[in-house]
């Protein structure tokens, strides 16, 4: 288990508590994502809300455990786009996002049961076929599928529960609460800790206000909501500017298909986060962003300029 320093005025006994246990759950999606990337199983199947940091968590330990390249991909793709990402990384690990998508394409659900048809210790056959014509690939890699649903009971999606290893990723209110008060208890993005924790404070106290969940997603949110009015660019005050978009995050956002601007917008909150924790360290950033050069200086451009 992961044990860290905390600031005891700031983190009663009860909040560290929970912050211990959000760090054991973190550790444990890890851990299943060190399974897939060093080989030892062939797939996991990793469910849970959005907003926890599912990707942003599995995307750092792929980078920090090495082994296989890895990519990240959105899953919803049609089959012959889902045959084509595998033929074209026959040996990578595959992080397929929001693997929902491919819920209601039952071909593209039969590639990726061939994909993981046996151990990782040997290639698996793929066959993709047409009215045309059949193709057929060799795939060694692994596959890391990530959803914001679990697997539904239907024949096909129990086929695919049996070829790989699931791990629900559902962090609790109280746990996300209290690793936002550790994330900001020495300032955060330039805040001052006095301003961070108030804009912590206030998002926990708003999300219990609207009964919905913590979403990690509002931190950056509300920041740029905070600095504005700050600077003196806002008659409305920045807890309104928020709460008038917090609909936006609600789980109602569950089934929701994600489009390409969605995973331009991931990409660049993924960015975003890397910059908070290497700050002038463009070296490190880049390669645990796993992009080309071209893309992690667009997106970062991007992200410094403001664009949402």
């Amino acid at each position: 288990m992961s044990t860290i320093a905390t600031p005891k005025a700031f983190f009663p006994e009860s909040h560290e508590q929970h912050l211990q246990t959000f760090l054991t759950r973190r550790e444990l999606l890890r851990d299943r994502v060190c399974s897939v990337a060093k080989g030892y199983q062939v797939a996991a199947y990793i469910n849970g809300p959005p907003g926890t940091g599912k990707t942003f968590t599995v995307c750092e330990a792929l980078t920090a455990i090495g082994g296989k390249p890895w990519i990240l991909r959105n899953a919803h793709m049609t089959p012959a786009g889902l045959f084509r990402f595998f033929r074209e990384h026959p040996d990578h690990t595959l992080l397929l996002d929001d693997v929902g998508g491919l819920a209601d394409r039952r071909a593209g659900l039969l590639i990726l049961l061939a994909a993981l048809d046996g151990d990782a210790s040997r290639s698996r056959v793929i066959t993709y076929e047409t009215f045309a014509r059949t193709e057929t690939l060799l795939f060694d890699g692994g596959v890391i599928a990530m959803s914001n649903r679990p697997l539904q009971d239907d024949p096909v999606a129990k086929a695919l529960r049996s070829r790989v290893v699931t791990l629900e990723y559902d962090p609790s209110h109280d746990e996300m609460a209290a690793y936002l008060r550790y994330l900001v208890a020495d300032g955060y993005c330039g805040l001052t800790p006095e301003e961070s924790r108030q804009i912590v404070e206030f998002l926990i106290a708003e999300a219990l206000r609207c009964g919905t969940r913590l979403d990690f997603r509002w931190l950056n949110k509300a920041v740029q909501d905070y600095l504005q009015c700050r600077a003196g660019h806002s008659a409305t005050p920045w807890q309104e500017l928020f709460s008038s978009s917090l609909c936006r995050f609600t789980d109602a956002d569950l089934g929701r298909v994600r489009s390409k601007k969605d995973d331009v917008a991931a990409q660049r909150e993924f960015i975003r986060q890397l910059m908070e924790l290497h700050p002038g360290d463009t070296k490190t950033q880049l390669q645990k962003s796993n992009m080309s050069k071209s893309r992690f200086y667009q997106r970062r451009s991007e992200v410094e300029h403001g664009v949402l």
